[in-house]
């Protein structure tokens, strides 16, 4: 079956904090017949949460990206305890489609 892991050393960012090993932070969650697929950044000076819910093929241990059923998008610096999904705000859309392509070829890259 295919791994589901990815890594980087973290021994710099320990040694200095200000170093950082990732831009970016990759993660999914499953619910239900869905699998939420997620990416944790910083975007135009914010902390996000973007998430996209799509229909998981359990046979193939993959999401059928063209199947979304759900966004979610969140600023975590100016809400960090995510009561606020911002996917629908039309003045967020060019920052929604960025973050869209980013855990679009973040996961792809993951993919075997």
């Amino acid at each position: 079956s295919p791994s589901c892991t990815e890594g980087v050393s973290l021994a710099a960012t320990i040694r200095d904090p200000t170093k950082l090993a990732k831009r970016a932070a990759f993660y999914q969650w499953p619910k239900g017949k869905a699998m939420g697929y997620s990416i944790v950044t910083t975007v135009d000076g914010w902390s996000t949460r973007y998430t996209e819910w799509v229909l998981y093929d359990k046979t193939a241990h993959a999401g059928i990206w063209n199947n979304v059923s759900g966004v979610e998008l969140y600023n975590k610096s100016a809400d960090p305890q995510e009561n606020v999904n911002l996917a629908e705000n039309a003045k967020l859309a060019s920052a929604k489609a960025r973050l869209s392509t980013q855990l679009h070829a973040g996961w792809r890259a993951m993919l075997p």
